[in-house]
């Protein structure tokens, strides 16, 4: 038992290994996509900042729906340790950051699974080079950084005691403000500690839940020039939020993927 769980342990390194040695062939310092918007506009307002209120206020600036606050964690990190902004090194940071949150995932089901081979398809699903677009331009961090996080707060608010519950909400927080699907993990903490029976901790995270919603909408949404078609607002937002739920059919038709998203909310 001892050598088949090292052998799927030393399977899933070497999966990871592939999966990064993919990221770092295709990792180019040249900015793309939301580089430019994202990322270096966004380190050139943070370099010229010049108090501590205006950086800190840099950091809830929106981008459409999006927070990206763990991306301007990350960049924000990386300009005060090294004093410029390096594409390749963020591309990489997000890979791992993902890969973090895989291995979360394989935590969280590792003792759910009675036959633990079956982890390894997880595994090999998650980290495989489909999603280029993602992998490959550094403000793509912020399309798996969120999902990752999620997964860190979910495998940690199994675990007892006053001090994970408040690192799930912290790293929750985290989610919420990285991009706007990371709002889903409150569900998700919430459904457990229901299932689990644990109201003060359900509590807390409801009201860490309920305060994130109002500031987020109380700092407002700036729509990028590019963007201002799409019209982004509180309203599209909850549309956004139905039709997401709704998706598997809303993409052959919107009416019944509003229907389909309410009835499953």
């Amino acid at each position: 038992m001892v050598s088949q769980k090292y052998l799927i342990i030393t399977i899933i390194v070497m999966i990871v290994v592939f999966y990064m040695n993919f990221a770092a062939g295709f990792a180019m310092p040249f900015p793309q996509y939301d580089d430019f918007s994202n990322l270096i506009d966004w380190a050139s307002a943070f370099g010229n900042a010049t108090s501590l209120p205006d950086r800190f206020s840099l950091f809830f600036i929106s981008q459409a729906e999006h927070q990206q606050l763990l991306t301007k964690m990350i960049v924000a990190a990386q300009l005060i340790l090294t004093k410029h902004i390096d594409l390749t090194q963020l591309i990489l940071v997000g890979n791992l950051i993902w890969c973090a949150g895989v291995m979360y995932l394989l935590a969280i089901g590792y003792g759910a699974l009675r036959n633990y081979w079956l982890i390894l398809p997880i595994a090999f699903l998650c980290l495989q080079p489909q999603t280029y677009d993602s992998i490959a331009f550094a403000a793509g961090m912020n399309n798996f950084s969120y999902l990752a996080l999620a997964l860190i707060a979910l495998y940690s608010i199994q675990k007892k005691g006053h001090w994970m519950v408040g690192f799930s909400i912290c790293i929750a927080l985290i989610s919420a403000f990285t991009a706007a699907p990371g709002f889903i993990v409150f569900c998700g903490l919430m459904v457990h500690l229901i299932l689990e029976k644990r109201w003060k901790a359900l509590a807390a995270v409801f009201a860490a839940c309920l305060v994130s919603v109002v500031v987020y909408f109380r700092i407002g949404i700036h729509t990028p020039p590019v963007a201002k078609i799409m019209g982004f607002g509180v309203a599209h937002l909850i549309k956004y939020f139905i039709l997401f739920v709704g998706g598997a059919f809303g993409s052959l038709n919107i009416l019944a993927g509003y229907i389909l998203g309410v009835v499953l909310i």
